[in-house]
């Protein structure tokens, strides 16, 4: 409830033409995705899920850490519920010359060609049944809107009526830093948790027919 909550005030904000976050920050993308990694390899573990990375060190961009951190979580955390036990989600972090490029693929219940670029409309959601989850359909737009004022863009490859997955890959301009800049991997205190991770087994909620939906 707390994150849509506060989806909602971001999507008015948008809307309005209010950007919240500081892009003249040098921040490290690299640093800022290894530090998000634990809490979800532990989310994939109590799944069954088989979490891999690939990510490259030092890579730098011109933007606000906590847009960042938005994004990263989202993003991971989508592929994520959308996932099966024993299927697989790989995390990558790569750059050339000019891009920087973010990409997570999973091997979860895809999304359908006519609706990829619906699912970056506020408040639009796409049914699963076999999916128990709440939301109101603000997460990628909100990512669409904060990725697009970084300068980069976001693109969804996944064919279902093929085969299952979906690949979600974000390009931003590379920053190469100066030696003035401090470069920041930290978000603010508000972001940050404490986590004691317990491996008990935990017991799913009875499955609701009225509260199906795939938020993204």
């Amino acid at each position: 409830m707390t994150a849509d909550v506060i989806n909602l005030f971001d999507i008015e904000r948008f809307s309005k033409g209010i950007d919240t976050y500081k892009h003249n920050q040098v921040s490290d993308f690299s640093g800022i995705l290894a530090d998000s990694l634990p809490l979800f390899q532990h989310y994939c573990v109590k799944q069954k899920i088989e979490c891999s990375t690939c990510i490259a060190e030092n890579i730098f961009i011109k933007a606000d850490p906590n847009a960042i951190h938005r994004i990263v979580n989202n993003i991971i955390e989508n592929a994520i519920k959308f996932t099966d036990p024993d299927g697989e989600v790989l995390i990558s972090l790569s750059s050339n010359e000019n891009e920087i490029i973010f990409s997570v693929v999973d091997t979860g219940i895809g999304i359908a060609e006519d609706m990829q670029k619906k699912v970056f409309e506020p408040y639009y959601q796409i049914g699963n049944k076999n999916i128990n989850l709440q939301g109101m359909g603000l997460g990628l737009p909100i990512v669409k809107k904060v990725v697009e004022g970084i300068g980069g863009t976001i693109v969804i490859e996944s064919n279902p009526a093929k085969m299952r997955g979906t690949k979600v890959i974000i390009k931003f301009p590379r920053y190469k830093p100066i030696e003035k800049d401090e470069p920041i991997k930290d978000v603010d205190k508000l972001n940050k948790l404490n986590y004691i991770f317990n491996y008990d087994v935990v017991s799913d909620s009875d499955y609701d027919s009225q509260k199906e939906q795939y938020c993204w």
